[in-house]
């Protein structure tokens, strides 16, 4: 059947009529019920995705003549009850709001703004404040961005860096189609590289096919490392790759060989059969996931996150696709017992891929769910005059089955992943970890979950980058707050996520910077000025580069929704490093709870102690609690005195909670950061030198006996004590035979009656004799002649 680009004057016309009807009655559901009934009994039935398919703004979407005509014969049928004077939403404001928005950022991103906050398809937007001609060159502003894969390098450093402290469980969190595979690929092969021949690395992974991947991955990235094949396959075979069910007899196997274990989705590693690997005295560990956070709340055993990255960062780079989340499909006859208890969903996904999905995966809780489901879309398949797709293209997959008889589910998703369009089956076990189709590009949700970091895990299937493709939508037959947490960051081994508080991540160079930015967030937030000056002063006993969050707590606002960003009021808590073990079990038990607190006070007093000296930390405390059951109430559509004037979005953060995360990233001069690149102890070092920059005359790097070094700055006593003595070794050795230079070398350590150095400087000063080598180990800070001498 012939299809029609959204481009076409005739298609524009029905665009152009719907975007209307959305105006004049608030919502897409509105417009497909008005316009079945307008059809009658005879006419056929308009369904709402129709509608959302011609409403993306998406030029790459098309729609067959035989749904093109239906919508037509509708359009023109409908007479809304509403007077043309009457509107939801206005298009004068709409307009309005987009000429504010465009005036910051680039007209796609203006319209998608405007779409969100209005909660309308943006080819809705799109219609009603269309552009004026415009250039080439701000088409190609529009385009989708060249992929920046560049965070990938900060991840391999940081996650080398961290490893090389010792026997660390370090966590590398990476959503998925960010290639945590491939990271920690590049990881391992850099901790080979640095390592004597004969030491290896142990993958652990819980399924063969997770197994499979990583090793292919491994073969891609020895065909693009340049080496010979012999220093290939001697490199291939140092990485070790094992299943949970043999650990034991791969431990033994590879003795005091193993110097690294890598877990693959490690957020499975509170399972027991971890326990040989976890518990490994004297073995450092990188531990991957996409999602750290466990639905029983177990802990998986990562000691320090070396690097995280969000799906918002991945979006803002091009890595990924930003996905459209499609409104829940509400199918109160679906019956999974039978095909025919099928029929409506199987209706929806072939309307679907008649409009515009091209291969979406359709993710089912149970074997026999899915082969149902198949079942029921071959026979409605077979009811339609055309489709795009062919029986073929119709398939199953679960852990015993498939719908091409292939011996294993990996032969059979590699073959599926060939075909450029198709609807997939599968059990949200099987795809939810290690399946890597880029060609997917819708994922739809077909069951209830507790665990979101799952039902994020199978939605990001469908936002892989691939050639031609340009969107990506998640639907939810029961509806998740997946928006929220693709929005936001993780919360690993943090506050509870329950109540989805807004995020927010800050970094400070320094004390002052610290404090600086701490006192614009209360001033925004019209937080009052005895609870800020408390905090504040608090603030000022924090020592430099601690971590610090701070949590906002709404307050009761009654102004114009317009102005509740600007206007509302907030209570604020300092969380330090001393407070954080209370303040995190007292935000959790309060997210945990289902109803509000009878007694807030007994409550409190039984959590908080007397804390006399702090009343003001006892006022922030009293003020969460009632900001934790409004945002509840909010989340959970229970209605409350003054909730109109806030303006929250159902599926994104509460209006009543924002925490606020101050990262230390000293300012200091990069070629300080690059001595000190790999060193254990670099953030607090550098916190010294931010806090008194004018004190350091030196910066001294010692390299450890395995990997990494450990930092020093030196003030003027020290650079001029280290530099006179650097000279007389120098002098003393140039002067000595070779059998004498240990021995003299020795006489000096012996002699010396006054160190102001720590004495392990002094135990391996032998790392700054060598004068091709000293500046690897020792920097000028200044340009005083004491401290050039050194060099």
């Amino acid at each position: 059947m012939p299809r029609h680009s959204i481009t076409e004057s005739r298609v524009q016309t029905v665009i152009h009529r719907l975007a209307d009807m959305v105006l004049r009655l608030g919502s897409v559901n509105a417009v497909a019920q008005g316009l079945s009934h307008a059809l009658g009994d005879q006419g056929g039935r308009i369904y709402p995705n129709r509608i959302h398919g011609l409403l993306t703004d998406d030029p790459s979407r098309g729609v067959n003549t035989a749904t093109l005509e239906l919508l037509e014969q509708a359009c023109a049928a409908f007479q809304p009850e509403a007077p043309s004077a009457e509107w939801v939403f206005s298009p004068d404001a709409i307009r309005s709001m987009v000429a504010a928005h465009a005036a910051k950022l680039p007209r796609r991103e203006a319209l998608a703004t405007v779409a969100d906050e209005l909660g309308v398809p943006v080819g809705v937007v799109a219609a009603t404040a269309p552009e004026s001609a415009k250039p080439a060159a701000a088409v190609q502003q529009d385009s989708r961005l060249i992929p920046d894969w560049s965070w990938q390098d900060d991840a391999v450093e940081a996650s080398l860096k961290s490893l090389s402290q010792g026997a660390i469980k370090t966590g590398l969190i990476v959503p998925t189609g960010g290639g945590k595979t491939r990271i920690a690929l590049r990881i391992a092969l850099e901790w080979l590289a640095a390592q004597e021949p004969s030491r290896t690395v142990l993958w652990v992974t819980h399924r063969h096919l997770l197994k499979t991947q990583a090793r292919r991955t491994l073969h891609a990235l020895m065909r693009e490392s340049g080496l010979g094949s012999d220093e290939a396959t001697q490199a291939f075979e140092r990485v070790h790759f094992a299943m949970t069910s043999n650990l034991s007899g791969t431990l033994a196997s590879l003795g005091d060989s193993l110097s690294l274990v890598i877990v693959d989705e490690a957020h499975h590693a509170a399972a027991s059969s971890y326990a040989p690997i976890l518990n490994l005295a004297s073995v450092p560990s990188l531990l991957l996931t996409a999602t750290p956070n466990r639905s029983d709340a177990l802990p998986i055993g990562i000691d320090e996150i070396a690097y995280t990255i969000t799906y918002r960062e991945l979006f803002r780079r091009g890595c990924v696709i930003e996905p459209v989340f499609d409104p829940p499909e509400d199918m109160p006859e679906l019956d999974w017992r039978s095909p025919k208890g099928l029929r409506d969903l199987a209706d929806y996904l072939l309307e679907r891929t008649d409009t515009d999905f091209a291969k979406p995966l359709v993710a089912v809780s149970l074997r026999e769910r899915a082969e149902n489901l198949y079942e029921a879309l071959l026979e409605q398949l077979g009811l339609r005059d055309s489709h795009p797709l062919v029986s073929d293209d119709i398939a199953f997959v679960h852990g015993d089955a498939n719908s091409r008889g292939l011996p294993t589910p990996g032969e059979f998703l590699d073959e599926f992943a060939a075909r450029p369009a198709g609807i997939l089956i599968a059990t949200s076990q099987l795809v939810g970890e290690g399946f890597d189709d880029p060609s997917i590009d819708a994922a739809v949700i077909t069951y209830p979950s507790s665990s979101i970091g799952h039902l994020m895990q199978v939605a990001g299937r469908a936002l892989r980058a691939a050639p031609g493709k340009s969107s990506a939508h998640v639907v939810q037959v029961h509806r998740s707050p997946l928006e929220y947490h693709f929005e936001q960051r993780w919360l690993y081994q943090d506050i509870s996520d329950a109540l989805r508080p807004a995020l927010v991540d800050l970094t400070y160079s320094s004390p002052a910077d610290l404090e600086v930015q701490v006192r614009r967030q209360l001033e925004e937030h019209h937080v009052s000025g005895s609870i800020a000056a408390k905090l504040l002063e608090e603030l000022r006993t924090v020592s430099a580069s601690a971590p610090i969050h701070l949590m906002l707590t709404g307050l009761p606002y009654f102004g114009g929704v317009d102005d509740f960003e600007a206007h509302a009021s907030w209570s604020a808590l300092l969380v330090t490093p001393t407070e954080r073990h209370r303040f995190v079990h007292v935000f959790n038990e309060l997210s945990s709870r289902t109803e509000d607190l009878r007694d807030q006070t007994a409550w409190l007093s039984q959590r908080l102690g007397r804390m006399t000296s702090s009343q003001h930390l006892r006022a922030s405390y009293a003020n969460l609690v009632p900001a934790t059951e409004h945002a509840r109430r909010e989340i959970t559509g229970t209605p409350y005195y003054g909730s109109e004037s806030r303006g929250y979005r159902p599926g994104r953060n509460t209006t009543w909670l924002k925490y606020v995360t101050f990262t230390f990233a000293p300012a200091v001069p990069s070629a300080l950061e690059e001595l000190f690149a790999d060193s254990y102890n670099r953030n607090p070092v550098l916190a010294q030198y931010v806090a008194q920059p004018e004190k350091w005359r030196s910066a001294l790097r010692l390299e450890l006996p395995i990997h990494g070094s450990e930092a020093f700055l030196l003030d003027t006593e020290q650079a001029v004590w280290l530099n006179e003595q650097l000279s007389e070794l120098d002098r003393t050795l140039a002067a000595s035979s070779r059998p004498r230079a240990l021995i003299d070398l020795e006489a000096w350590r012996v002699a010396i009656d006054r160190c102001p150095l720590p004495r392990r400087v002094i135990e391996h000063i032998e790392q700054l004799l060598r004068l091709e080598r000293r500046e690897q180990h020792l920097l000028t800070l200044d340009a005083e002649p004491t401290a050039k001498a050194a060099k």
